[in-house]
């Protein structure tokens, strides 16, 4: 979304971490968003840190809007507007008292148990939370209800194996080769490009961008293919060959 298009919205940041939950929701608000949900199942490891990043966001859009924003510009005096509530001195000293808290609120709750209101949010974000998901249609349920009509939603969704990541497997297919009736394999709930974007417009979303090119996208052999259990060994060598997708739906 450019800019102008956060003035005056509610957002919320689905799966916002232990380590670091403030920042992005504060960046969309100094963006201009009027309140911002930061929502995890996690208490906030340590709070002075995370505020502390908060100042940190606030100096570099300050500073150097370019630095966080790339080609989209904002004036610094339009960023102090939209800081109202908050005091920067106060978030530099890793300081909870520098949140405004009636437009940064800090939720620890499930994605299909969320406190926000009937049609609060203009835009919905997560970025690697819906493949840990066990019950994804009660969580698109909760989207849906607290979603605007023709809010957005904007879900980057990781497919691989997790296991990758610390080294335990070397294919980022590895569970597919899994025969288990489980919802969850290793954390995650094996669901591919394709299935989430029907499941996004079985539950009121229009589907209106789906990126699965560059890193997302890796060469799938045909012999490894084969190991696959059903259904995965009938589904679209493309569908199987994302192994992330960042998917941008709209609330019917």
């Amino acid at each position: 979304m450019p800019t102008a298009e956060f003035r005056g919205t509610t957002i919320v940041d689905l799966g916002c971490g232990s380590l670091n939950p403030f920042t992005f929701s504060f960046l969309l608000l100094m963006l201009g968003a009027r309140r911002a949900y930061a929502v995890d199942l996690e208490a906030v490891q340590d709070l002075g840190v995370a505020v502390r990043a908060m100042a940190t966001a606030a100096t570099w859009l300050l500073l150097d809007s370019k630095r966080i924003l790339g080609s989209e510009v904002i004036a610094p005096e339009e960023i102090i507007r939209n800081l109202d509530g908050f005091q920067l001195p106060l978030l530099s000293a890793g300081n909870l008292d520098g949140i405004a808290s009636d437009r940064l609120l800090h939720r620890i709750e499930s994605i299909d148990a969320l406190s926000v209101a009937d049609c609060e949010a203009d835009a919905v974000f997560s970025v690697s939370l819906f493949e840990h998901v066990e019950r994804v249609d009660d969580a698109l349920d909760s989207l849906h209800r607290i979603t605007k009509p023709g809010g957005i939603g904007n879900h980057v969704i990781d497919f691989s194996d997790h296991r990758i990541y610390a080294g335990q497997v070397k294919s980022p297919f590895e569970f597919l080769k899994i025969d288990t009736r489980e919802p969850l394999v290793y954390g995650s709930n094996r669901i591919r490009c394709d299935e989430f974007c029907q499941m996004f417009e079985r539950h009121g979303f229009a589907v209106e961008q789906v990126h699965t090119e560059g890193p997302y996208t890796v060469e799938l052999r045909e012999e490894e293919r084969a190991q696959f259990v059903e259904p995965f060994k009938s589904m679209r060598r493309e569908n199987l060959s994302a192994v992330g997708a960042r998917i941008v739906v709209r609330r019917r």
